[in-house]
């Protein structure tokens, strides 16, 4: 995976069994799109998604593989999946694995996937999954990442699909996914009318740490992006804040009135990063 695939604030989901639509989701504009083999598409469609998607990896040059991803399902069309995937040779940018649990579940399909080469995002979505969401951090190791399924979530828990229901789930994920440092994926927003809402909900799950939104819908991505990409004030302040610590040597000092400690020079930093993380984005297409 290249670097660029890394800065992704989007990822936007596509059915596997709607092939029609992944030219459209690569065009949309998100920094990734995930072709859905799992929740998107009936049983009875299983066989078809899989054989489409893997009839278009197999087509598919190395820009556009870097740009996507696949959600495979469990069980036995899981197996069929991982199978399909394999034979295409393809090296697409990140797998998705739903309704990880614990971290032997992490490590059990880390075997089947051994020598496949794409980063696997662990997709948390079960309150025993978010009970454990710090073993799994610990086998996916550093170079994989998270994503919150709080869709099933709710529903397992009889909870609202709301921003109250679902915070100690994101908070949880998010604390767990700080002790290795790992690539963090907010749940889609179900609404696709409201963009002030999605950006509303991208902006809250920014400032609790995560790194990416994923998304059901086009009219989704600018908002997504938006929230996840610092504005000019924000980086004119980090500027001034890492060039006013640069310049005390270790000294204490202040920038427009506030005192500039170690925390505030990482926030700052921090913000800088994720400039540069939305302009490699933009430009890599990823």
């Amino acid at each position: 995976m290249s670097k660029d695939s890394l800065c992704a604030r989007s990822l936007l989901f596509v059915p596997g069994n709607r092939p029609d639509r992944f030219e459209k989701a690569l065009r949309s504009g998100a920094d990734s799109v995930c072709i859905d083999l799992e929740d998107a598409v009936t049983f009875d469609q299983k066989e078809y998604a899989r054989n489409e998607t893997t009839r278009y990896l197999q087509n598919a040059n190395d820009a556009t593989l870097n740009k996507l991803g696949v959600r495979i399902n469990r069980g036995v069309h899981g197996v069929a999946d991982l199978a399909a995937l394999r034979d295409t040779r393809s090296s697409i940018s990140r797998l998705l694995v739903p309704k990880v649990k614990s971290g032997s579940d992490v490590a059990e399909f880390q075997e089947e996937l051994r020598g496949y080469g794409a980063r696997i995002v662990a997709l948390v979505e079960s309150a025993e999954g978010i009970s454990n969401a710090a073993s799994i951090v610990s086998a996916i190791g550093k170079d994989g990442e998270l994503m919150l399924g709080g869709a099933d979530l709710a529903a397992e828990l009889g909870a609202r699909f709301s921003w109250e229901a679902l915070l100690y789930a994101r908070s949880a994920i998010i604390m767990a996914a700080g002790l290795a440092s790992i690539r963090v994926w907010d749940v889609p927003s179900l609404e696709i009318q409201n963009m002030h809402e999605v950006a509303e909900e991208a902006r809250r799950v920014r400032d609790l740490g995560f790194d990416g939104k994923a998304a059901i819908h086009p009219r989704q991505i600018s908002a997504i992006h938006t929230a996840f990409t610092p504005s000019e004030a924000e980086i004119h302040q980090a500027r001034a804040v890492v060039a006013a610590a640069e310049q005390s040597r270790g000294n204490a000092t202040t920038v427009d009135g506030r005192l500039v400690d170690g925390p505030v020079i990482i926030a700052a930093r921090r913000v800088l990063a994720a400039a540069q993380s939305a302009k490699l984005a933009e430009v890599g297409g990823t």
